[in-house]
């Protein structure tokens, strides 16, 4: 079940029918951006979506053009080419907290870190994987080793 939201009101109305009073109770979910919602999941939904836009657009947030849709290969894990895949490299290190708490993944363990790239994989039904660029450099690492050959990795300043 979603976490409840800061704003959960409920409205009773009074309604008069034949000489009888009926009272009715209706649940309204009321998101951060002042959106109201009849079901606590779609309020959730929204204020997922925002957190998500904000963090996007922040100026300390590099999104790449360049990877857009880039789907990364890593050894031993299976990746759908319908996933939307999103390149982003924070600059601070609150820009990397910041992403972490509105891209937060139960499929990954790995962390936004300053000027490290990160892809964000969503999937069509919403559930999110990060793929950081050291995990993407250690399977790298791990299968040229098993041919024996060994491997550097340097990054240039621009993409």
């Amino acid at each position: 079940m979603h976490p409840v939201m800061n704003w959960r009101t409920e409205l009773k109305t009074i309604k008069k029918t034949d000489e009888r009073e009926v009272e009715d109770t209706i649940t309204v979910y009321r998101a951060d951006d002042g959106k109201e919602f009849n079901s606590e999941a779609d309020c959730h939904d929204d204020e997922i979506d925002l957190k998500r836009n904000i963090a996007l657009a922040r100026s300390d947030v590099e999104v790449s053009e360049t990877l857009k849709g880039f789907a990364p290969e890593v050894a031993g894990y299976g990746w759908d080419e319908s996933c939307e895949n999103i390149w982003v490299m924070p600059h601070s290190e609150e820009a990397a907290t910041y992403l972490q708490k509105a891209y937060q993944s139960e499929y990954s363990t790995a962390r936004f870190r300053k000027d490290e790239w990160m892809c964000i994989e969503i999937d069509g039904s919403g559930n999110v994987d990060l793929i950081s660029e050291n995990m993407l450099i250690r399977s790298a690492e791990d299968q040229f080793k098993k041919m024996g050959i060994k491997v550097f990795f340097e990054r240039k300043e621009t993409l």
